[in-house]
């Protein structure tokens, strides 16, 4: 293996005290020394000047007076950080109240926060990226008397098994398990490999050998196996040996499935990026593949240095809650002074709705850590919502704001990392005029009974990063609001999703829906969003897994209610029958009905990406880039009768009864929009058209969504949150 530390443990420290800082005095422009970049300019000057404090024994002379607000642009100063950094400074705010300093990457992203209280004090914040950071005042003045930045050992190593290979090229058939450099080889006699003579080029590199799998697998025989330990893409260079694209499974040792890989009959490299310590198995899940080359890339803290799932966050720096009453209490007490809030548990009860009401202007972080088999914490609200809306079919009503799980009513809150569950009604819930800078990031709603995360009431700059919402039902209502998101009801302004994917869930992806004129959402940003197979009856009962041959998921409250009402229903599931339950037992808003009248009675409408309602005026705005919207049994984009002001740019849709339906919107931009396989003409505005992609271009779009979509929902099933995944189409 070639192994390279790219970086050694190492402390830099900038001390204003010292003679390169104290004489800057006034900072107009942008000045670096030893690696700390100063941005300032004529209307927002930084200063160096005299403040003698002692901290920590330490005596210091001057600091970095920062004169006001900054950003990334001006009244800051940067650094690069690399995996494993720790980053302490010396400051006191210099008024007679708490200020914030915010630490942010280069889009202006809160990495942490520090709360300078007046008297002079050291803070830490640790990093796990490689990246450019920038330090700067949220609100007035702040003093900086030294910044030090630790940086731990890291490695990057890359381990690669190619089949042309002296080691490997003579091996012929495999009919027993063995082991070559690490890389697992798992055979018996009657599900034999082997590795023969096939050529290929590859981006211009060129194979004459390849494992030839000869069939579907699974951990025992038919597969290749290897040890991952951290962050680690997994590069495959194969191809399918039949007429049709087939898929390469990579799964843990527990069976926990990372991802698949698709593989056409023309030979390509394909990769995954995997985050765990593991055993990884790759295994067909159709015909024969033919692997000619395996490759690990691993980058990470060197070994020994850190410890436990989550290893890489230092949580000294706050409190860490293992239940979900700790969480509760955790949440109260620093709502007035600010922290961070580590959850270390694979599962949490939740009976009762977590209220985040904090208005101080203090950063509040509820972080989960990953656990030591990849997963993150979940929090289940089976008790919360039995209790608010019923347990049975016949004791089922309405749900309502109580029944939210994670209610955000103030500002400067993270949630971040979390699995959040099966909750009476939102997951997450945004809401009300002082819910403002709010950021939920790398979660997994589902399951919901209601929209998985909703910004309403006032709401406004709201940051939802990275989120996957997916099957939330609201089964009162037949179906006609979970959305997967849903910023509407006026969603103010300022509110962004980015990275975002929802799909099967009872209503629509996305809905921007207002009751009228004078407090509609006035914009919204959608950037490398994506949505499908939203608002079908038949996924809430069971059936379509059932036609996919897939377990009955017996996490979707509708199918927990079929089950409480006649366990023949799982059984007769499990034995290839399904059939819904008889007789009136559900009770619903429109009266108690029977399962098959659910189901005809449905009420979801089956939209990706709806844009608005009759009172959204051309003065709102809507701005999607890069997003993706199929499979929709109505439009995967819909004005909803809005007359937005709208830019799309690099949007895909296909596979829904009409692709794009916006006739009356304004558009302001108009770029790369491509639809095809809509069952019903497209409708839009006058002057502009949806171009249709060629046949193979619409075939490599199939085969990307289909391969990243699978890699998605399995880590999720598998209470994996995916992390930063892009669908690559654009």
């Amino acid at each position: 293996m070639d192994l390279q530390l790219n970086d050694t443990s190492a402390s830099q420290g900038w001390n204003m005290s010292n003679s390169q800082f104290r004489d800057l005095g006034n900072i107009t422009s942008n000045v670096t020394i030893n690696g700390l970049t100063f941005i300032g300019s004529p209307a927002n000057p930084m200063s160096v000047t005299t403040a003698s404090v002692t901290v920590g024994g330490v005596q210091y002379s001057h600091a970095l007076s920062l004169g006001g607000s900054g950003s990334v642009s001006s009244r800051a100063v940067s650094i690069r950080t690399t995996v494993g950094s720790t980053l302490r400074i010396a400051a006191r705010s210099n008024g007679n109240e708490t200020r914030r300093l915010l630490v942010t990457n280069i889009h202006g992203h809160v990495l942490g926060t520090i709360n300078c209280t007046t008297t002079a004090a050291a803070h830490t914040i640790t990093f796990t990226g490689d990246q450019t950071i920038y330090i700067y005042s949220a609100h007035s003045n702040i003093l900086i008397y030294e910044i030090q930045l630790d940086t731990r050992s890291v490695f990057s190593s890359t381990k690669s098994w190619n089949m042309k290979n002296n080691e490997f090229k003579n091996l012929g058939t495999i009919s027993a398990p063995m082991t070559i450099n690490g890389l697992q080889f798992n055979a018996t006699r009657d599900k034999a490999m082997r590795v023969d003579t096939t050529s290929a080029v590859v981006d211009g590199i060129e194979y004459t050998h390849a494992l030839h799998l000869e069939g579907s697998g699974n951990q025992t025989h038919r597969s290749v196996a290897l040890n991952i330990t951290g962050t680690s893409t997994l590069k495959i260079t194969g191809r399918s040996t039949g007429t049709v694209t087939r898929r390469l499974r990579i799964e843990g040792k527990s069976g926990i499935v990372y991802g698949t890989l698709g593989f056409s009959p023309t030979a390509s490299l394909q990769s995954l990026r995997v985050q765990t310590d593991d055993t990884v198995y790759m295994y067909s899940e159709d015909s024969n593949i033919c692997i000619y080359k395996v490759q690990l890339d691993t980058t990470g803290v060197v070994p020994g240095e850190t410890g436990g799932g989550d290893g890489d966050i230092d949580v000294s720096n706050g409190t860490v809650v293992t239940t979900y009453a700790e969480l509760l209490a955790a949440a109260r007490t620093l709502a007035n002074s600010g922290g961070i809030i580590y959850v270390n548990a694979r599962r949490l009860s939740g009976t009762e709705r977590l209220n985040l009401n904090s208005t101080a202007g203090n950063s509040i972080s509820i972080i989960g850590l990953r656990q030591s088999d990849g997963t993150y914490p979940v929090i289940d609200y089976t008790t919360f919502r039995n209790e608010k809306v019923g347990s049975t079919g016949g004791s089922l009503v309405a749900s309502g704001d109580d029944g939210v799980g994670f209610r955000i009513t103030g500002s400067h809150y993270t949630v971040k990392n979390l699995i959040i569950e099966k909750a009476p009604d939102n997951a997450i819930q945004i809401k009300g005029t002082g819910a403002n800078h709010n950021t939920v990031e790398n979660c997994i709603l589902r399951y919901n009974n209601d929209t998985g995360l909703q910004i309403s009431g006032g709401a406004s700059h709201n940051r939802i990063r990275f989120v996957y919402s997916y099957r939330n039902c609201d089964v009162y209502t037949r179906g006609g609001n979970a959305d997967g998101f849903a910023p509407k009801l006026e969603a103010r302004t300022g509110n962004t999703f980015y990275g975002c994917y929802c799909w099967e869930n009872s209503d629509d992806g996305w809905d921007s829906f207002d009751n009228n004129t004078q407090e509609a959402t006035r914009d919204i940003l959608y950037e490398q969003c994506a949505c499908w197979s939203n608002g079908f009856p038949d996924i809430f009962t069971g059936k379509k897994d059932y036609d996919n041959r897939k377990p009955l998921d017996k996490n979707l409250f509708l199918v927990d209610l079929f089950i409480r009402q006649n366990s023949a229903f799982e059984t007769n599931y499990n034995n290839r029958n399904f059939t819904l339950p008889s007789g009136n037992f559900l009770r619903t808003d429109v009266g108690t009905i029977s399962a098959s009248n659910w189901v005809s009675q449905f009420d979801g409408n089956s939209n990706g990406f709806k844009l608005g309602s009759v009172h959204s005026e051309p003065a709102l705005t809507r701005d999607l880039r890069n997003c993706l919207a199929f499979d929709h049994g109505d439009k995967g984009f819909d004005n909803n009768n809005g007359r937005c002001t709208t830019s799309f740019q690099n949007t895909v849709a296909f596979d829904n009864r009409r692709n794009y339906y916006i006739p009356v919107l304004t558009i302001s931009r108009w770029s790369n929009v491509q639809g095809f396989s809509g069952s019903s003409a497209n409708g839009v505005p006058e002057n502009f058209s949806v171009s249709t992609p060629n046949s193979t271009t619409q075939t490599a779009i199939r085969q990307n969504v289909t391969s990243t979509v699978t890699q998605i929902e399995n880590q999720c099933y598998a209470n994996v949150i995916p992390g930063e995944v892009f669908f690559n189409i654009y």
